[in-house]
């Protein structure tokens, strides 16, 4: 990971923040950032553990030993800005990038929140939501990412206070697009503004949309797709007929989908269908960051600044992770879902505390400890998941085997799983435009 992230771009970005410390310190402000994203891997350890953990294979060796207040005002002083600078540097494709679908490159678009401790700066700069009981127990800020879906490396993200349409803040998450894109969006980000927006960067991109959406067949496409018009903008929509058959019965739904990739050839109805399935790779990025790194624990900072500067470096000890499991999947020849995200987690540990390749990996090992083992220790084949991800707290097991009106969760079915979709091509919201007269 260091190798990723080497003493000399933290130099440069300290240096061009203006926050290189102007005396000679026992915490200068590069032990600082990499404390920070240090910090990252431990989701329950304090910093001063952090530090203890990072020096302890430097027995002997004549070190400072900071207390609290030392490396409380360590944080102060160097802030967030040279994280964010680290960050966008970081937010990049992997060196060696997988192939692309049909000429594009696959990336999806969506939100989560993440708890934030209750004080009276956080409650003025994010306030707290409403739900059914009231409000919650703890302010929430909104962190909104542009993943890469072969990946699941960060391109772009934003994050705060939680907005009513998440597709607001998304807007500014437009910037890191360009040509030769698919964006893939979840229902919410089917906002006409939101759409022409990312349109205008000529970007590709394929939305789920409601239900109820009623879209004029201009012209009918031999795959079961149709031209339409929506938005003001002439897209091609798509809906599919999605089957999942188990031990226990069969369940069915239908979906809708608007794309602007208008030429059935190249990119037909059924190959679409099975790109968008690529959408969940966002979820498992915000589950990778929310349960195993945090392990859905509540952020620690308790005012805004120190709030910035920890979800910074939250995400670059994330993005560097999967760096190093993009370079480890590359070497194998496999999918970031045969890659585990969790041994990553725990070898990054583990090597921080020997301090192995602090200087990166060898001329002979070129891949460096980390990606050697994940290399080495592929994951089996993912299994279809047909239960919507539950999010539990590991503090709290409260509402773990409970959900709504105090029933009990149904078990989860037995034996194979099978899905099936079915392009509609006479889909009932696919109308046929009134002629006028």
């Amino acid at each position: 990971m260091t190798a990723l992230l080497p003493f000399s771009v933290v130099d440069d970005a300290l240096t061009r923040t203006g926050l290189v410390q102007r005396r000679v310190r026992d915490l200068p402000a590069r032990v600082v950032v990499y404390l920070l994203i240090a910090q990252g891997l431990f989701g329950q350890v304090s910093l001063q553990g952090v530090y203890r953990k990072a020096v302890a294979a430097m027995s002997g060796m004549p070190l400072p030993d900071p207390t609290r207040q030392a490396l409380h005002a360590a944080r102060a002083r160097l802030g967030s800005r040279p994280l964010r600078v680290l960050l966008r540097s970081l937010c990049r494709h992997p060196d060696a990038c997988p192939p692309l679908w049909r000429g594009l490159e696959v990336c999806a678009i969506d939100g989560t929140v993440l708890d934030v401790p209750d004080t009276a700066s956080t409650r003025a700069w994010l306030g707290k939501h409403k739900h059914r009981h009231g409000l919650a127990g703890y302010p929430q800020v909104q962190l909104i990412c542009l993943v890469h879906c072969t990946t699941r490396t960060l391109i772009d993200t934003v994050f705060g206070p939680v907005h009513g349409r998440e597709f607001v803040p998304a807007t500014r998450l437009l910037r890191s697009l360009h040509t030769g894109m698919l964006v893939l969006l979840d229902a919410g980000f089917d906002a006409a503004v939101f759409l022409a927006a990312l349109a205008a960067t000529e970007a590709d991109f394929m939305v789920r949309l409601p239900r109820t959406a009623r879209l004029a067949a201009l012209e009918r496409y031999p795959d079961g797709s149709w031209l339409t018009v929506r938005a003001g903008r002439t897209i091609r929509a798509i809906a599919v007929d999605v089957a999942i058959d188990t031990p226990q019965g069969t369940r069915t739904t239908t979906w809708l989908f608007a794309t602007t990739l208008l030429n059935w050839r190249t990119h037909p109805a059924p190959a679409l269908v099975e790109c968008y399935h690529d959408r969940w790779e966002v979820e498992e990025t915000f589950c990778s960051i929310k349960s195993t790194m945090l392990g859905g624990r509540v952020l620690r900072c308790g005012n805004p600044p120190g709030l910035a500067q920890e979800i910074h470096a939250l995400l670059i000890a994330y993005q560097l992770l999967r760096l190093v499991m993009a370079q480890a999947g590359t070497a194998a020849g496999l999918r970031c879902t045969r890659i585990g995200f969790t041994l990553a987690l725990e070898q990054a540990r583990n090597g921080l505390i020997t301090a192995t390749d602090i200087t990166g990996p060898t001329d002979s090992d070129l891949l460096g400890t980390i990606a050697t083992y994940l290399r080495d220790h592929p994951l089996p084949e993912r299994r279809l998941r047909i239960y919507n991800r539950l999010a539990k707290r590991s503090l709290s097991k409260y509402a773990a085997g409970k959900t709504r009106n105090g029933k009990k969760r149904q078990p989860l079915p037995t034996g194979t799983a099978t899905l099936t979709t079915t392009i509609n091509p006479n889909h009932p919201n696919s109308h046929q435009p009134k002629r006028q007269t």
